[in-house]
């Protein structure tokens, strides 16, 4: 059996169309993707944009016009949120806007509140960061604004308020009737689901292995299951080394792809590599032993199995997401509405074991994962030993 399993291993090594679609072409897709999603990550930090500052006569006249300034061009040149050009006149801003040299420009406008004025191309700009540092800029001054109104406002109603300490450090205070919070275990990674439906397709595509494995152990589907059919081997020990080949090679190809994911392509799993690689495991057991039913199936050629292995794979990996956005909110639709059948999904599963190791605190859900997936292989490795058992030859 040993000497069998080795072979097995060998001869699965050797197909190399089997083994490009199991390992080589999710590599390629990954590497699309991450040409396509790699600014993503953009829409969540903000980058330093150059702002003309006018300062006229209002402006020096503002006590709180310089500190403002100084916390908005805090920082070095990746933290800082403006890099200020110091004009003294509006029109001087705005040959810098019109210019390039700056988005927009910060001024002390009639009513002597804060007013930022920006450019069209920065209004309707595609750079995420850009989008997202303007609308913390806005909220920054917004918020000056509302501190000068409220201390315009105290000091016309109850001056003698400014005398107690509390209230003017309450107006100072930059509380906010919001709070950050974590609910996820690590940071959310918006391209990340693409990756694990990724995992998911290749995953299942790694059945061709056990396909072709199982195939080459029947008598009546090749030159080399008839040999090993004479071979003094019982034919468990047979099918067991083929089974135990396939789910190796699955297992390596499948780790292989995911190292590559993880490391150059720096998609994140939440620090837990060693939960990764053990889902991985029980994922390729599940795909192998789904492969070993569709190996065992008598009277189909090899050539179609394997066709209906890559039709079933892409179906599958349809609605764990793979495909896009509509694919992501059909898969989400399909899991509200029919938990059942989102549940039965193999590739959905798979990628869901990414999914639960990122974003959960626990690994509750992981493990349930895991459970769910074992019991699909199992079913479907005691469907392919049924099939196996009652299959006779007349002839070889």
């Amino acid at each position: 059996m040993w000497t069998t399993f080795l072979v097995q291993i060998r001869t699965l090594a050797r197909q190399r169309g089997t083994i490009f679609w199991v390992m080589v072409f999710p590599i390629l897709l990954a590497t699309l993707f991450y040409g396509m999603f790699s600014s993503l990550d953009k829409a969540y930090v903000t980058e330093t944009q150059s702002v003309a500052v006018v300062q006229d006569s209002a402006w020096k006249a503002n006590e709180q016009a310089d500190a403002l300034l100084d916390a908005l061009a805090r920082g070095g040149k990746n933290t800082a949120l403006i890099a200020r050009h110091d004009v003294e006149s509006a029109a001087q801003a705005i040959d810098l806007v019109n210019s390039g040299e700056a988005i927009g420009y910060l001024r002390i406008n009639g009513a002597g509140e804060f007013s930022l004025a920006i450019s069209d191309n920065a209004a309707s700009t595609s750079d995420y960061a850009r989008e997202l540092t303007i609308s913390v800029l806005n909220n920054a001054i917004a918020r000056a604004n509302e501190s000068r109104s409220l201390r315009s406002s105290i000091g016309e109603s109850r001056p003698q308020a400014f005398a107690d300490p509390k209230v003017i450090a309450s107006i100072a205070s930059n509380d906010a009737f919001t709070r950050e919070t974590t609910l996820t275990h690590t940071k959310p990674d918006p391209a990340a689901r693409y990756y694990y439906a990724l995992l998911g397709m290749a995953c299942l595509m790694s059945m061709s292995l056990a396909i072709t494995s199982i195939a080459s152990s029947q008598a009546n589907l090749s030159p080399l299951g008839a040999r090993r059919a004479l071979a003094p081997l019982p034919k468990h020990g047979l099918v067991l080394s083929a089974f135990l080949a396939a789910w190796l090679m699955a297992f390596a190809c499948m780790s292989i792809a995911f190292f590559v994911i993880r490391v150059p392509f720096g998609v994140r799993v939440g620090g837990r590599e060693a939960a990764a690689f053990a889902g991985l495991a029980v994922a390729t057991f599940m795909s192998s032993a789904l492969g070993s039913v569709f190996g065992a199936i008598p009277r189909i050629p090899l050539g179609q199995k394997l066709s209906i292995c890559s039709a079933f794979s892409c179906i599958a990996a349809l609605f764990a997401g793979l495909y896009g956005e509509p694919a992501m909110k059909l898969g989400d639709f399909v899991q509200r509405e029919a938990p059942v059948l989102s549940d039965l999904n193999p590739a959905r599963q798979v990628s869901l074991l990414f999914y639960d190791i990122l974003y959960y605190d626990s690994y509750a859900p992981f493990l349930r994962t895991v459970g769910m997936l074992a019991a699909m292989g199992l079913f479907f490795l005691a469907i392919a030993i049924i099939l196996l058992r009652r299959q006779r030859y007349e002839y070889l």
